[in-house]
C-alpha cells in the first residue's frame, strides 16, 4: 500500500467536515483507480417471480420497446477504510451495479448517469431513474445504480431485523447472499463506499473481461446522488474524487446542503426543492458551480412516489405508512428540472457552456416569502406552480417522511374560477410560462409540450 493511501486512510472521517481537511496537496499524486472484477451479467427470472431472482425494484418499463436493456453485474476488488474506528486498505467487498442502457451504440449519447443509490429507506432506491427514465430513453442516456453502502445491502451486528428486511442480502439470499460491502464483518460502517464508488465507475471507462456497458463507450460520466447519497457525493467530490484519476466528469447533488469545496474545476449542478432551502444556504453561483431551486417542489414528490410504489409492492418490500398532518406530496413536477439539468451539463462537460443562473426561492427574514395563496416567491417557477390550481410547498409534519413530502392541497373551485375566467385563458398562462422556461434552459422541449398538452386536457376554466 502507498504511503499516500495509508494517509488518506489513517486521517479521513466520516463526516464531510472532517474528510475537507484533507490537505489538496495530495491531490497531485493522481493516484489510480484500482479496476474491480466484474461478473454478468446476472440471469434474472421475470420481476414479480416468487424466487426473486432478478434484480431488486427491476423497472416495469417495457424496455425492448424503447431499444433499452436492464442487466446486472456483480464488481468485487479491495478498497481502502475512509474513517471509522477502522483504518487501512485491501478491505475485501463485493456489490452490484444495475446497467439500465441502450441496446445498440448508435443510439447511445455517449453519457452515463452513475447514480450512487440512496439508502435512506434502509434499501437501495434508484431515484433519478424513477424520476427521469422517460427523458434518459428519449435523449439516449445510460443509466448505471450503484451499490455502496451498508444500509443496501446488509444488516450490521446488532441492528434490529425489522430494520433490515429489505436489504439485498435479505430480500433475496439466493441472489444477493454472496455480497459484502463490511469485509466479512471487520468494517461494519460506510468507510469503504467512496473507493467502492470510484472502482464501479472504473469498471464503466476501462472494463477488460465484461464491460457493463456493452457495446457503449461512454464519452461522460455524470456521477449523481440524491439526499442521503448526495451528501456522500459532496463529501466523495471534496476530498477523495480529487486525489485519484479522474473517472468522474461531473456532479449532479440533489435535494443536499452538504458543503462543497470550490477550489476544483470539475463541474458541479445542485438542485434543491423547496423542501430543502434554507435562508442561511446560499453558495454562489460559480464558473464550476450552479445552485438551482424549485419552488413549490418537495424532497420525494408525487411523481417519484408514483413511480416506485408499484415497484415495492410487486417485490414485497416491507412499508410503513405515514399519517401526515396535512395532505402530502407535492404535485410540482421537479423531474421536468432534472431533465433540463442533465442535458445542461452534459453540454456543460463537451463544450463548456455553462448551465444558466437561476433565481433562488425569496425569503423575508427567515422565512420563505408567500403569495397570498401561500405559494413560494422566487426560485424556478414551473407552470404548475407559477400558474398555480393549488398549494405545493413545504409545512407538513406527522409520520415519517412526512416533512420530506411537502404539502399539496388543491384549490377551492370558488378560487380557480376567480384565477381563471376560462379554460383558454388557463391554458395560454401554462403554455407562456412553458416557453419561458424553454428559453431559459429550465425546461426541454418535450416537457414543455406534455405539461402544456396536461393543461389543455384538464377542467380548468371549463364552466
Amino acid at each position: 500500500m502507498s504511503i499516500t493511501r495509508r494517509l488518506l486512510a489513517g486521517t479521513a472521517a466520516a463526516s464531510a467536515a472532517v474528510l475537507l481537511a484533507l490537505s489538496p496537496s495530495l491531490a497531485g499524486a493522481a493516484l489510480p483507480v484500482p479496476l474491480p472484477t466484474v461478473e454478468g451479467p446476472v440471469p434474472a427470472v421475470t420481476p414479480g417471480d416468487p424466487s426473486r431472482n432478478y434484480p431488486f425494484l427491476a423497472t416495469s418499463i417495457d424496455l425492448a420497446a424503447r431499444g433499452y436493456v436492464e442487466e446486472e453485474f456483480f464488481i468485487s476488488g479491495t478498497a481502502c477504510s475512509y474513517g471509522g474506528p477502522i483504518a487501512g486498505c485491501n478491505f475485501p467487498y463485493k456489490t452490484r451495479i444495475v446497467v439500465r442502457r441502450p441496446a445498440s451504440a448508435a443510439a447511445f449519447n455517449g453519457t452515463v448517469i452513475a447514480e450512487w443509490q440512496n439508502v435512506t429507506a434502509q434499501y437501495d432506491v434508484d431515484h433519478y431513474w424513477l424520476e427521469s427514465s422517460e427523458h434518459l430513453m428519449r435523449a439516449g442516456y445510460a443509466w448505471v445504480g450503484i451499490s455502496a453502502q451498508v444500509a443496501g445491502i446488509q444488516a450490521r451486528p446488532g441492528e434490529p431485523p425489522a430494520l433490515t428486511i429489505n436489504r439485498l442480502k435479505t430480500w433475496s439470499p439466493l441472489r444477493y447472499g454472496s455480497l459484502d460491502v463490511t469485509a466479512g464483518g471487520a468494517v461494519t460502517n460506510d468507510a469503504l463506499r467512496f473507493d467502492i464508488f470510484s472502482q464501479a465507475v472504473k469498471a464503466l471507462r476501462a472494463p477488460e473481461d465484461v464491460d457493463p456497458l456493452g457495446p457503449l463507450d461512454p464519452v461522460v460520466v455524470i456521477a449523481a446522488g440524491t439526499s442521503q447519497s448526495g451528501s456522500n457525493l459532496a463529501a466523495y467530490h471534496n476530498s477523495i474524487a480529487p486525489l485519484y484519476e479522474r473517472v468522474v466528469d461531473a456532479f449532479f447533488i440533489g435535494e443536499s446542503r452538504g458543503p462543497l469545496r470550490t477550489d476544483l474545476t470539475v463541474p458541479v449542478l445542485r438542485l434543491l426543492s423547496e423542501v430543502d432551502v434554507a435562508p442561511t444556504f446560499t453558495p454562489l453561483d460559480a464558473p464550476n458551480y450552479r445552485h438551482w431551486e424549485v419552488a413549490g417542489s418537495s424532497h420525494a414528490d408525487f411523481g417519484f412516489i408514483g413511480t416506485i410504489q408499484p415497484l415495492l409492492v410487486r417485490d414485497q418490500v416491507v412499508q410503513a405508512t405515514p399519517v401526515c398532518a396535512r395532505n402530502p406530496l407535492s404535485r410540482i413536477p421537479k423531474r421536468y428540472v432534472y431533465h433540463a439539468a442533465w442535458d445542461a451539463m452534459d453540454a456543460w462537460v463537451r463544450s463548456g457552456v455553462l448551465p444558466p443562473v437561476a433565481p433562488r426561492i425569496i425569503y423575508s427574514g427567515s422565512a420563505i416569502a408567500r403569495d397570498a395563496d401561500g405559494n413560494a416567491l422566487g426560485g424556478i417557477r414551473l407552470s404548475e406552480h407559477h400558474v398555480p390550481t393549488a398549494f405545493n410547498g413545504t409545512g407538513n409534519s406527522g409520520g415519517l417522511f412526512c416533512a420530506l413530502f411537502g404539502v399539496h392541497e388543491p384549490f377551492s373551485a370558488e378560487r380557480l374560477s376567480a384565477l381563471y375566467r376560462n379554460h383558454g385563458r388557463y391554458v395560454s398562462q401554462v403554455a407562456r410560462v412553458n416557453e419561458a422556461n424553454v428559453a431559459a434552459g429550465f425546461l426541454v422541449p418535450a416537457d414543455s409540450e406534455e405539461s402544456t398538452g396536461l393543461a389543455a386536457r384538464s377542467g380548468i376554466g371549463r364552466k
